[in-house]
């Protein structure tokens, strides 16, 4: 939930993508990150994901793939807003 929050947020902002002085442009792709129910393996793979971005200090982040595993699926509408929203 929190790196949806974080998307979200960046993406009502106007960002200008260029190569930095180096003439480098750091991009991290995050892919099948899987995210289940909000447990402790998602909180810890949030913390990684935060820690990775804090240090690498992207120009451009992209996730790609399966974020979310779906485990909890009920067969009903709206299941994943209680783990998701």
């Amino acid at each position: 939930m929190i790196l949806l929050l974080i998307v979200i947020a960046y993406s009502k902002e106007e960002h200008i993508l260029k190569f930095n002085e180096k003439g480098k442009f750091k991009i991290i792709q995050l892919t099948d990150l899987h995210l289940s129910d909000g447990d402790e393996l998602d909180k810890s793979t949030l913390d990684v994901i935060r820690k990775l971005i804090d240090y690498e200090k992207p120009d451009f982040a992209a996730v790609t793939g399966d974020l979310v595993s779906g485990y909890n699926w009920n067969n009903t509408e709206g299941w994943y807003e209680k783990f998701y929203l």
